[in-house]
């Protein structure tokens, strides 16, 4: 099964999430697209960026928890559960696989928003993916790759305007250099 989490910088999220899908579902995937509180409008502060990365984050992990509980009913193999995104989706594909309670900022009002895991609906079930895929996203903050087991697969191309490559290239050196050095790493 494929979880897609959509960009936000594009009016036309939802034509990619159909032609992303439609291809993959031709090709004998379950596919889902997802959507995520999106946050707060102007952002002014640290703060705001990050409580907007939380919640997108927790709903990503429900909505993760929603397809291990209704598995059964997509015919969906809850072991073998894909995140896939763009954009800031994949962002969140990265949050979901390697972000953990502990290492949440303290701009974050956990008191606020409840904890990271286990909230936004469908608890009872674990919310961790067999590997991630990121499309032209990164993460904010390298030191969350303390979960060094879920495979990834990132990439990025050169014509980005909103998030240029060589900001990324300094993000990818970091993590090829923590993933070289665990023996923990899995393959698919």
């Amino acid at each position: 099964m494929l979880i897609y989490a959509h960009g936000t910088g594009s009016d036309k999220c939802c034509d990619k999430a159909i032609t992303f899908g439609n291809y993959f579902a031709q090709r004998g995937y379950l596919v889902a697209s997802i959507n995520y509180r999106l946050g707060v409008e102007n952002p002014t502060t640290p703060a705001d960026n990050y409580e907007e990365g939380y919640e997108a984050t927790q709903d990503a992990k429900a909505a993760i928890r929603f397809f291990k509980a209704h598995g059964a009913d997509y015919c969906a193999d809850t072991s073998a559960i894909f995140m896939i995104g763009t954009s800031a989706g994949a962002l969140i594909a990265l949050t979901c696989a390697y972000w953990e309670q502990e290492e949440i900022n303290p701009f974050v009002d956990e008191q606020k928003l409840g904890p990271l895991d286990q909230s936004s609906g469908n608890t009872g079930f674990g919310s961790g993916v067999r590997s991630i895929i990121g499309c032209w996203g990164g993460i904010v903050d390298t030191s969350w790759l303390k979960n060094e087991t879920t495979p990834h697969y990132l990439f990025h191309g050169t014509n980005d305007t909103i998030v240029p490559y060589f900001r990324l290239r300094t993000l990818r050196n970091l993590f090829v250099r923590k993933l070289r050095y665990s023996r923990r790493c899995a393959s698919i």
